[in-house]
């Protein structure tokens, strides 16, 4: 899975705007409902900073979708987003360095067949929401670091026994970037993506993928077919 959080020229101007009529302090709760409506999930932030070299959020928590086995989706005690507030004001905007600290994945699938679960649902849902926000504006990421990253993996076929697989040191990814809906919320799609697509390859778990897009496409399915395709960057043999 290819391609979260914060920072953007809308994220910045917004936040700026919104400490003058209801104060800074209540900026985390805006993004964290903004992020809610556009994953289709809970999802908190407990504090941001901001200062002329870039954006601070912390203790970021996105819950699985209701009925899922695993309550939470994904967790980042730290994430700094360094860029000068200036980079945020232009029509393409380049981030120098995205770093995750301190990071929690669960990852819930059908089966080893079956790619279908928590982040199947997200993504569609975060996809769709571009697709309906469109923006010529690019986001650019230079480097993205992901440290200290834990991983649950869970199948709801079988006996649901919840395996905690090993932890990721560190993941680092160069120029990814996003050319679709507001910046915040290509920001979102673009670290997402890209943790989401290390883990699959480190746990070998891409069968799953080639084996989803290999199936027969109904109309149905074919709005998660397109969605999990453009995110993981697949290609049908």
């Amino acid at each position: 899975m290819r391609k979260w959080l914060s920072g953007c020229a809308v994220v910045i101007l917004i936040a700026l705007i919104g400490a003058s009529f209801f104060g800074w302090k209540q900026l985390p709760a805006w993004l964290s409902s903004h992020l809610s409506e556009k994953m289709g999930v809970a999802a908190s932030i407990q504090t941001m900073t901001l200062a002329p070299s870039g954006l601070g959020v912390y203790e970021l928590v996105i819950n699985s979708p209701k009925g899922c086995i695993l309550p939470r989706a994904f967790t980042a005690k730290e994430i700094k987003v360094d860029a000068p507030l200036t980079k945020y004001l232009r029509q393409d905007v380049v981030i120098d360095e995205v770093v995750l600290q301190d990071v929690y994945m669960g990852l819930e699938l059908t089966s080893t067949t079956n790619s279908q679960g928590n982040w199947s649902v997200i993504m569609d849902n975060l996809n769709r929401s571009l697709q309906e926000n469109p923006s010529s504006r690019k986001v650019l990421i230079k480097q993205l670091t992901v440290r200290n990253l834990q991983i649950d993996l869970v199948f709801r076929q079988g006996n649901r026994q919840v395996k905690r697989l090993k932890p990721i040191p560190v993941m680092s990814f160069q120029n990814v970037s996003s050319e679709t809906g507001l910046p915040l919320d290509q920001l979102t799609r673009i670290i997402t993506s890209e943790i989401l697509k290390e883990v699959f390859s480190l746990n070998n778990l891409t069968g799953i993928l080639k084996n989803f897009l290999q199936a027969p496409q109904t109309s149905k399915l074919s709005p998660l077919y397109n969605s999990i395709k453009s995110f993981f960057s697949c290609e049908e043999p």
